[in-house]
């Protein structure tokens, strides 16, 4: 039987990463994106601590590397400048749609804890 540690009592750290697809999208839609997450976590009233905010306007989630918000998340927790548990989005769309994302949430969860 598979366990899953996941607690969403547990005092999480984490940070938020938001994206739009094109620069004729709402301008606000990443911001949007952060609020929906915020709204949730405090209505459902986790204790968690917020680490940080990524985002990408205007560059498609086809595209992994020219991705600089999300990038600089990878960066930043690889280099253990920031040590979250959760990456939280507004939809798992907004992570990206490439191929690479199931190797890269892997690799997060095993190398990093995230």
């Amino acid at each position: 039987m598979l366990k899953n540690p996941f607690d969403p009592k547990n005092a999480y750290k984490f940070v938020r990463y938001g994206r739009m697809s094109s620069d004729r999208q709402n301008p606000r839609s990443p911001d949007q994106q952060f609020d929906t997450i915020t709204n949730l976590v405090q209505r459902l009233g986790y204790n968690w601590q917020w680490q940080g905010d990524y985002r990408d306007d205007g560059v498609s989630g086809r595209y992994q590397r020219k991705r600089a918000g999300l990038q600089q998340m990878l960066f930043d927790i690889r280099s253990k400048r920031i040590c979250p548990d959760l990456i939280l989005v507004d939809t798992a769309e907004r992570l990206g749609r490439t191929k690479d994302i199931p190797a890269l949430c892997r690799e997060l969860c095993h190398r990093y804890g995230v």
